[in-house]
């Protein structure tokens, strides 16, 4: 079976997710629901193939699509969640955040985590 790309759309607490390739559907619908472990919508979220990095609550929220498997990591104690303003996501184990620096609104911070496969 081929490897599928998904299409993630937020809706508040819920993220609907698409299989392009085997399903088209315009949103509200979708072929699967995921529920996020945090208590508020995500500020942040990327989707890279079947792979999808959210940023919720202050945690990094990992999901692949194709299995529902879902895992939360802590962000580093230097990065502050509210100023990250995107996610980027670099193959399955590298994840970039940017964040804005107020000190300094020029220039962005990006910080680069690498996250094994569990």
């Amino acid at each position: 079976m081929p490897d599928l790309s998904y299409t993630a759309v937020v809706d508040n607490h819920v993220t609907n997710l698409t299989p392009l390739g085997k399903l088209l559907m315009p949103p509200p619908m979708s072929e699967k629901q995921v529920a996020l472990p945090a208590s508020e919508p995500p500020s942040c979220l990327t989707m890279h193939g079947h792979g999808l990095v959210a940023l919720a609550n202050g945690s990094l929220h990992l999901l692949d699509a194709s299995t529902s498997a879902l895992r939360s990591l802590p962000l580093p104690a230097e990065v502050d969640p509210r100023e990250v303003y995107r996610v980027l996501s670099i193959r399955s184990e590298t994840i970039v955040l940017v964040e804005n620096q107020v000190s300094d609104c020029l220039r962005d911070r990006l910080t680069v985590l690498r996250v094994g496969n569990e």
